[in-house]
């Protein structure tokens, strides 16, 4: 997956916490889940700038 494409999956991700949050309280189940996952992007997107 290049920069890019990660890119915008990781802001796609933030918009969908932001709305989640903003929803359910960013101590959801659903809140917590989306934040782990954007973490895990931007952990990738960290890996692959470094390389």
């Amino acid at each position: 997956m290049s920069n890019k494409q990660l890119l915008a999956k990781i802001e796609t991700k933030r918009q969908q916490l932001l709305s989640v949050a903003a929803q359910t309280g960013l101590t959801s189940t659903l809140s917590l889940q989306y934040s782990m996952e954007l973490d895990t992007l931007i952990n990738q997107y960290l890996l692959l700038k470094k390389a």
